[in-house]
């Protein structure tokens, strides 16, 4: 049996099979190692919405997100990657993902991580703005319910000038992020487009990532504007 016959096998045991996914995945790797991934290993078990949610991911080393150059990545593969008729309809669906995308992923981050990762210091003050929208939610909501004249403290006066004078300066960065985020990804999908020749992807996939292209496109678009509303 040709090899790409057998992977093709493997592929359709592990869609039915949940005990051989992560061999599918080692003969993947054995047969077309990356020199950017370290191991790409399965998880069976998501902890949240979004990692049930999500087909595959890069998780950088330690160091990467020191900007340390030339560290091998891990991609995570998640059960919905096995589901078909959501996001793999056949092997060559499964290969762009993994080795066009994820993979990618993994390139840019081993060649030039400060170009992928955000930096520690933004992703702290986006936690900080989360922190503080929550904060003064919850302050609109104890003025509403007590009323103002409970509310005369120096103290409250001043906290909310702090939070409202916070909210621009922490928006802005917000935006960037998210537009790190979308360029990063958006870099990745060109990428797999420009491999579909030489790939046997279905037209259902390959109609979604073009489709996701122009939608990304559109979202940093709006991102721009919004910034530019948001700076003085």
């Amino acid at each position: 049996m040709a090899l790409q016959e057998q992977l093709v096998e493997s592929f359709e045991r592990a869609v039915v099979d949940e005990s051989h996914r992560q061999t599918f995945l080692d003969e993947l790797v054995e047969n077309n190692p990356s020199p950017y991934v370290k191991d790409v290993v399965y998880n069976p078990f998501p902890v949240d919405f979004v990692e049930n949610m999500t087909i595959m991911s890069t998780d950088p080393s330690f160091l990467a997100k020191l900007f340390v150059k030339k560290t091998k990545s891990t991609v995570i593969v998640y059960p919905i990657a096995f589901i078909q008729h959501i996001d793999h309809y056949n092997l060559d669906d499964f290969l762009s993902t993994l080795e066009d995308h994820e993979y990618f992923h993994a390139r840019e981050v081993y060649e030039c991580p400060s170009k992928v990762l955000v930096p520690f210091w933004q992703t702290a003050e986006s936690m900080q703005k989360y922190l503080f929208d929550l904060v003064f939610e919850q302050y609109q909501e104890f003025k509403q319910h007590s009323g103002n004249s409970l509310i005369h403290s120096s103290l409250w006066e001043l906290g909310e000038s702090l939070l409202e004078s916070t909210f621009g300066r922490y928006d802005v960065i917000f935006f960037d992020m998210v537009a790190f985020h979308l360029e990063r990804e958006l870099r990745a999908i060109e990428n797999q487009i420009q491999n579909f020749p030489r790939r046997n992807c279905s037209d259902e996939y390959q109609t979604v990532f073009i489709m996701e292209r122009i939608s990304y496109i559109q979202q940093l678009r709006f991102l721009k504007l919004g910034k530019h509303k948001l700076l003085p």
